[in-house]
């Protein structure tokens, strides 16, 4: 299982209309924020800064970017897990 939805079929998720009207977040970082909750299956989310790139079509550096400010503003938790392993990340 990789976590793709089975063909025609889309994900929807639910963002607080106060997230949306939020100053401080840009567009692309809602869209980041958006594909969070996506692939969190309950647990949290386990893409890697590569799939949400490729995902958003943005580099990685400007995901990194998007998660630090999503950090900041205390909206998304990213919990380190080792090396070699993708971080957990979890919506706030």
């Amino acid at each position: 299982m990789t976590g793709e939805p089975a063909s025609g079929m889309r994900h929807s998720v639910r963002i607080d209309s106060k997230l949306l009207n939020h100053s401080g977040i840009s567009g692309g970082e809602l869209r980041l924020y958006a594909l969070i909750l996506k692939w969190d299956r309950g647990n949290g989310c386990f893409a890697g800064e590569d799939r949400l790139a490729r995902d958003l079509g943005k580099s990685v550096r400007t995901v990194q970017r998007y998660l630090r400010n999503l950090k900041s503003l205390g909206l998304v938790k990213i919990q380190q897990r080792g090396r070699g392993s993708t971080a957990v990340l979890r919506c706030l």
